[in-house]
């Protein structure tokens, strides 16, 4: 049997699986009408070309404007190829991550630094796993439990480590920002 006399014959049944579907009760109805409309779908789908169906552009995966990358003295952030914000690793002060509230929620790493320095960038940036690697690496304090929590955020933060208090030992990681 040709592919198209196969076509024909989906297409006659998809037609006879609707008329028979019309003149019996409501359950056997529905189902025959599935049956039927599934028929005919697949009529639909196999009746293109196959040329026709491989031609159509595949998306382009999503690139991030931002890139963030980091040596053996500091984190840096770029944001179209321009600079952005830098931070020593040793002003590091506090991490955590922020859920931007935008159309689909992002959650975005923080590096607060002393005094002004710090930087920000979104997770899906250029190097962002890379420069987490890192972050756990150099600090093996890190709420990694937080930072899962804050994965599965549709908004707010965590905290997921800062340098200890001197009056107070220990790291507040975790806590809601």
């Amino acid at each position: 049997m040709s592919g198209r006399q196969k076509q024909i014959l989906f297409y006659l049944a998809g037609l006879g699986l609707i008329a028979l579907g019309i003149a019996c009760d409501s359950k056997l109805l529905v189902a025959l009408l599935i049956l039927g409309a599934a028929g005919l779908f697949m009529l639909g789908d196999s009746a293109a070309p196959k040329k026709a169906r491989e031609a159509q552009p595949a998306s382009e995966p999503y690139v991030s404007p931002f890139a963030v990358a980091f040596d053996a003295q500091e984190v840096r952030v770029t944001l179209n190829g321009n600079p952005r914000e830098q931070v020593r690793w040793e002003d590091i002060n506090a991490i955590g991550i922020r859920i931007d509230e935008d159309f689909l929620p992002e959650p975005w790493w923080i590096l607060f630094g002393s005094g002004k320095s710090g930087c920000m960038y979104p997770i899906s940036a250029i190097g962002a796993k890379e420069t987490m690697d890192e972050i756990q690496r150099r600090f093996p304090d890190l709420d990694n439990r937080a930072f899962v929590e804050a994965m599965g955020m549709m908004e707010g933060g965590k905290m997921l480590w800062s340098k200890p208090d001197p009056e107070s030992p220990g790291a507040k990681a975790g806590e809601s920002a």
